[in-house]
């Protein structure tokens, strides 16, 4: 097990109270006839080996099996926002239910090439009794062969959507201008190793034309993911011209022009970023 899911599995039984409380979504979180026909099925560390480990998931809710030792948990919330808001791209839902008898049971289940499969988290008191160690997470597959092969298609099929639209969007970045990237990596200087400001990967907003005095600039707004507020930047860049200038807004507190706009320019980009971040303040 990798280092990061283990910290995660352990992370299950530390927030569990908090998860089943806060984790599913409220529209999802009943476990109806569309929650069982979309996770429901047998699934098994070797479906071949009635004595490996199983777990059945159908109406009555989760049923753990090994060698005669069998648990249940009626009724479990589907949580999709589980692992976060940037969870593994294999991840579906995340199953969440309470064992009669005490103990949370934590279904995750993934979908690759492979088909379906769920990481599977016990507390360690009931692991022990599957002769899993603690913070174990069995991986166990999906025993319906015909919806494995489908399953895997669809995750292929989505897998290759995803590196599509990963390359669309790379084309589309100002960066994948070689003029503008060389500029860009100038103006930034020392901050060229600031992750968010080098890829300009985050949110943007529309580019816009701006004319200043005889020059035609693009302006161009974007920030840094889930921290727009207190990390952001405007850049104006003349393509005919070869200039580059911005204002860069660090840590909620430092703004930098880079570029070395002159002082018509500055002027401007502090106006433009006081509209785009600051309403207009």
């Amino acid at each position: 097990m990798s280092e990061a899911r283990l910290i995660r599995t352990k992370a299950w039984f530390a927030l569990a109270g908090a998860s089943l409380a806060l984790a599913s979504v409220p529209a999802a979180a009943e476990w109806n006839a569309d929650a069982v026909k979309t996770f429901g099925g047998s699934y098994a560390a070797d479906c071949a080996d009635a004595a490996s480990l199983h777990l059945k998931v159908d109406a009555g809710g989760l049923t753990v099996e090994k060698k005669g030792r069998t648990i249940s948990a009626p009724a479990p919330d589907p949580a999709f926002s589980y692992l976060g808001p940037s969870p593994p791209p294999t991840f579906q839902a995340a199953l969440l239910a309470q064992a009669r008898g005490g103990g949370e049971v934590v279904a995750l289940v993934h979908r690759d090439a492979q088909g379906r499969f769920v990481e599977l988290g016990l507390e360690p008191r009931t692991a022990a009794s599957f002769g899993l160690r603690a913070n174990e997470s069995p991986r166990l597959r999906d025993c319906d062969t015909g919806r494995r092969g489908r399953d895997g298609a669809a995750a292929v099929a989505a897998s290759q959507e995803a590196a599509r639209d990963r390359v669309a969007a790379a084309a589309a970045s100002p960066l994948a201008e070689p003029e503008f990237k060389r500029l860009y990596r100038q103006a930034l200087g020392s901050r060229v190793n600031v992750a968010w400001l080098a890829g300009m990967a985050g949110p943007g907003t529309p580019q816009k034309s701006l004319r200043i005095g005889d020059t035609e600039y693009v302006q161009m707004a974007f920030c840094k993911a889930h921290d727009c507020g207190d990390n952001n930047a405007v850049l104006l860049y003349a393509r005919s011209a070869g200039k580059l200038y911005g204002l860069v807004f660090e840590g909620g507190r430092n703004r930098t022009l880079i570029g070395q706009p002159p002082p018509p320019v500055a002027s401007q980009l502090d106006r433009l970023w006081r509209a785009e971040w600051r309403g207009g303040r």
